[in-house]
């Protein structure tokens, strides 16, 4: 590495030069110190001088920042399957699982997410939501088991009279 050469660094039209190029340019400090025309320490000396350890910590932040923006982003375009953070089958948090909604499935606007129960019946019935004022039952009362043969398409208040009957026979 070469050294600081003070003759250059006191020079105040090579300062404004490299203060130029640090502050309106995203380019490395290599390429800082070959348009001013000076070694890489002297402009490394120049912008330390110049600049506080914060400005310079803030500069370092937002090129990195850029260098990843957009198309640069190796994460870019990387969704579903191909993201490698993806899970698949997801649990809301009362025991249903969710998937992400399929294209074709109308149902629950605005959300990112469908219960799996609810694409399972869609699928085999030919349906893209489930109709209004209809419900998916498990019958075994599992959440977890999304198997066709275990799901009922019921209304709402059929659905409502077989539970309560459940609690009816449990409670004894």
């Amino acid at each position: 590495m070469m050294a600081v050469n003070f003759t250059h660094a006191s020079n105040s039209t090579i300062q404004t030069s490299v203060a130029t190029l640090f502050s309106r340019t995203e380019l490395p400090i290599a390429k800082i110190a070959e348009g001013a025309g000076v070694s890489e320490a002297t402009a490394r000396f120049i912008i330390k001088t110049m600049y506080t350890r914060e400005q310079r910590k803030e500069r370092m932040s937002r090129v990195y920042a850029n260098s990843k923006a957009g198309e640069l982003n190796p994460m870019h375009g990387k969704y579903a399957q191909a993201h490698p953070n993806f899970k698949g089958v997801v649990s809301d948090g009362n025991g249903y699982q969710m998937v992400l909604k399929p294209d074709w499935y109308t149902g629950r606007k605005g959300s990112k997410h469908v219960f799996l129960h609810s694409v399972i019946m869609c699928q085999a019935l030919g349906l893209t939501e489930v109709p209004k004022g209809f419900v998916i039952h498990h019958i075994d009362g599992d959440k977890t088991n999304n198997d066709i043969d275990n799901l009922a398409l019921l209304t709402v208040s059929g659905h409502g009279k077989i539970h309560a009957l459940e609690r009816a026979t449990t409670i004894q």
